[in-house]
């Protein structure tokens, strides 16, 4: 799960190192820990440092931040380059890549060990999942997310249009979005949209899911995109990007900051992931809510991800041992309230959730969040071409989403006749309707899936 560096960016500012000028009192063992993020995981990560060392009085952590190394290719270059931390953050998408290739060491046997310790009977649904790859855990969830729909109820207010229901539908979210979105001096370009969602592969699963489309075959070896049901879930993204035109464009805005969207009155709705609550908890004269994600004929589902912390497989025995001793500090409950009180993301731990990240003193209905883990997020499924799959299934649904280059999306905003075969005179590559994207999906990314696996990378 990436964290976005919002608001205060660290780059050149923060050393990469921390601690690094401390001296290490003789007999204690120093434990490298690296990971990437902004000035409030600096202080989370500081703050578990301190109560470590506190009750392990053999050891002393060493934090390294590191940048970018959320993609696992900045990862492996440490590695190469001998500079790799003993343990370390692991984005949960690039973590089938990293197991692949033997950098990780493999956790099974610990977490049966420590089951009870680590309290795993309570951990949301498909957290381990995350960590997962060919049947074998590679490292530890320690915080997440699921995707829910945020709402400034202001303009809901101005336009009469109640709150939405906790059954409500994808196509009551696009009738919603239209109503919302308003060209208030008649040019042509609204002054405020419905909602934004940007045209990819993550922002978009949602709504396949909830029609009943998966991407890929149980086993994770081949694209399963070509199918009615991710079709309609495309033509549902047709309603709110060419028939309502009520989604935001990038262009326009200049910013995807979501909370922004929100509070400038230029987004209605967004639905996105938990780390806006920590700036919308900020704005205590407005008028926002979060809701569970809409309903498809398919029921609904969101996007679940995890960040995780693994043991690079190179790292001295007992270097590993006391990797796991930090690894199990990281998902005490003393560590995993401090994380929900950030309001980073939610602990792993259902019941450290509701007892750390969702405050029941605000209006807000927070415990929303703990629902949709508990009862239908979903972990985004992911192989080893995982990356390589999804930069073509993005750029196919990118050029699906604009009329600017989707002459079948131009005609069904325009109101013309939009049939699925291309007319006559009409290139077929800019005549991508529903069923002709997802066959083309279908083709170029299983493409792309047959280069990896051929090159390796």
């Amino acid at each position: 799960m990436r964290s976005p560096i919002r608001w205060i960016i660290l780059l050149l500012v923060v050393p990469t190192s921390l601690g690094c000028g401390d001296r290490i009192p003789e007999g204690k063992q120093v434990l490298r820990y690296s990971f990437w993020g902004g000035y409030l995981e600096m202080n989370l990560w500081r703050e578990m440092k301190r109560t470590f060392e506190e009750q392990n009085g053999d050891a002393v952590i060493k934090l390294e931040y590191a940048a970018g190394s959320d993609n696992p290719s900045n990862l492996v270059s440490r590695m190469l380059a001998g500079r790799a931390a003993d343990v370390m953050m692991v984005d949960d998408d690039g973590l089938p890549w990293l197991a692949s290739k033997g950098y990780l060491e493999p956790l099974d046997e610990l977490i049966t060990r420590d089951a009870e310790e680590l309290g795993i009977d309570d951990f949301f649904p498909n957290a381990l999942e995350s960590a997962e790859y060919q049947g074998v855990h590679w490292a530890m969830p320690w915080d997440g997310f699921c995707e829910m729909v945020y709402a400034n109820l202001e303009l809901f207010d101005a336009a009469g249009i109640p709150e939405p229901s906790p059954e409500w539908t994808w196509k009551e979210f696009a009738e919603i979005a239209g109503r919302l979105t308003i060209d208030r001096n008649g040019d042509g370009v609204p002054e405020q949209y419905g909602t934004f969602m940007l045209p990819i592969t993550m922002q978009s699963m949602k709504v396949f899911w909830a029609h009943g489309a998966e991407w890929m075959d149980p086993e994770r070896t081949r694209i399963t995109i070509d199918t009615p049901e991710a079709a309609e879930a495309l033509d549902l993204l047709a309603d709110l990007y060419f028939r309502k035109r009520c989604v935001a464009i990038m262009g326009e805005l200049g910013y995807t900051v979501e909370e922004v969207m929100l509070f400038t009155d230029r987004v209605a709705m967004v639905a996105c992931p938990a780390y806006v609550m920590l700036n919308l908890r900020q704005l205590a004269n407005e008028r926002w809510d979060v809701f569970h994600m809409p309903r498809g004929p398919h029921g609904r589902a969101a996007r679940q991800s995890y960040d995780c912390v693994g043991i690079y497989s190179k790292a001295p025995p007992e270097k590993k041992d006391l990797a796991w001793r930090w690894i199990k500090h990281i998902l005490s409950p003393e560590s995993q309230r401090l994380i929900g009180r950030s309001g980073r993301a939610l602990p792993v731990r259902a019941t450290d959730a509701r007892e750390s990240f969702v405050r029941p003193d605000t209006p807000q209905h927070e415990e929303r969040l703990v629902e949709a883990m508990l009862e239908y997020g979903r972990i985004v499924p992911h192989m080893v071409a995982t990356k390589a799959w999804r930069i073509e299934a993005d750029a196919i649904l990118n050029r699906y989403a604009s009329y600017l280059t989707n002459d079948w999306g131009k005609a069904v905003m325009q109101g013309r006749n939009a049939p699925q075969a291309v007319p006559l005179g009409v290139s077929p590559d800019r005549w991508l309707s529903p069923e002709r994207t997802v066959a083309l999906c279908q083709v170029k990314c299983q493409e792309k899936i047959g280069h990896f696996e051929r090159r390796g990378y």
